[in-house]
C-alpha cells in the first residue's frame, strides 16, 4: 500500500452522531478520508486496514460495507480485461449524505486553518454526484420510495453523470417518463432507476410528448383506418401485411421519424 496518510483526517457530522454506527467504524471513515486528500479516493486494502487497527480483514470488509449501507462511502471495484477484481476505489461521501466529500486531484487545500468543517471544503474540479435530490425527485413525481444510498441505483445516476448529463436532465427525464407511463398500468412498473437511469438515458432526454401514451396510439388509429376501410375483413395475407405496417410504424415511432 504507497499510499501515505495527510497529516489529518475528517469526520463529518453525519457520520460523527450516527447512533447505528461502531466507533471503529467512524474511525475508519476518517482514516478513509486522510487517504482520500490526494486523489479523491482510497485505495488501500482491507489488510492495510486490519494491520492498522489489529483486527481481522473480514471485520474491516464488514466496517466498509456497513458505512457503504449506511451511505457514508462509495465503492468501485477495479478489474482487469480478464474481468478478475485487482482492486478498489473508496470515495468517502461529504457533509450533505449523497454529496461527494472529494474528488479534487490537488486534494484538500492544506492552508486550512483551524481544521474545522467549513474550511475544509474545497472547491471541486469534478461533478458532484447528488444522487439525493435526483431519487427524492423521482419519488415525487412516481409516487415511488427508492433510497438514493441503493448501489445499484447509484452506479447509474454515475455512469450519466459522467457523460455530461446535468440534474436538470435527469429532471427532464423523470418528468417526460412520468407523463407518459405513470397512469398507465403496464408501463408504470418501469418508472426506476435502472430503466430511466439507462444507456436510452439520452433516448428518452430528446423525446417529444405532447399527450403521452396517447400520441402514439392515436398515430396507430389513423394509419389503421388507411390500411383497413371501415367493415373491409382481412385475408390472411392482408393480416400478415398489416402486423408488418403496424411494426414498422412503431419502429419509425420509437426512432422519433413520425
Amino acid at each position: 500500500m504507497n499510499e501515505q496518510p495527510n497529516y489529518y483526517a475528517i469526520l463529518t457530522s453525519n457520520v460523527r452522531y450516527d447512533l447505528e454506527l461502531k466507533p471503529n467504524e467512524k474511525l475508519l471513515f476518517a482514516e478513509i478520508t486522510a487517504l482520500s486528500n490526494k486523489n479523491g479516493f482510497c485505495n488501500a486494502s482491507n489488510g492495510y486496514f486490519g494491520d492498522l487497527y489489529g483486527v481481522r480483514k473480514d471485520t474491516v470488509s464488514k466496517w466498509i460495507k456497513h458505512l457503504r449501507d449506511r451511505g457514508y462511502l462509495e465503492v468501485e471495484i477495479i478489474r482487469d480485461e480478464f474481468k478478475r477484481i485487482v482492486g478498489r476505489k473508496i470515495y468517502p461521501i461529504g457533509e450533505k449524505a449523497n454529496t461527494l466529500l472529494d474528488k479534487n486531484p490537488r486534494g484538500i487545500d492544506k492552508k486550512a486553518k483551524g481544521n474545522n468543517t467549513s474550511n475544509n471544503n474545497t472547491s471541486n474540479n469534478k461533478t458532484i454526484v447528488e444522487y439525493e435530490e435526483i431519487v427524492n425527485y423521482l419519488n415525487e413525481k412516481s409516487d415511488k420510495n427508492y433510497k438514493s444510498t441503493t448501489e445499484k441505483t447509484r452506479s447509474f445516476i454515475r455512469a450519466r453523470t459522467k457523460e455530461g448529463f446535468t440534474i436538470e436532465d435527469f429532471k427532464t427525464v423523470i418528468d417526460k417518463k412520468c407523463k407518459q407511463w405513470k397512469d398507465d398500468p403496464k408501463m408504470n412498473r418501469y418508472l426506476r432507476p435502472e430503466t430511466l437511469f439507462s444507456a436510452k438515458f439520452e433516448g428518452y432526454l430528446n423525446e417529444e410528448v405532447s399527450n403521452g401514451t396517447y400520441q402514439r396510439s392515436n398515430k396507430e388509429k389513423e394509419y389503421q383506418n388507411l390500411i383497413n376501410p371501415a367493415g373491409e375483413r382481412y385475408t390472411p395475407q392482408a393480416r400478415q401485411a398489416a402486423k408488418e405496417d403496424k411494426e414498422l410504424l412503431r419502429k419509425l415511432s420509437d426512432e422519433g421519424k413520425l
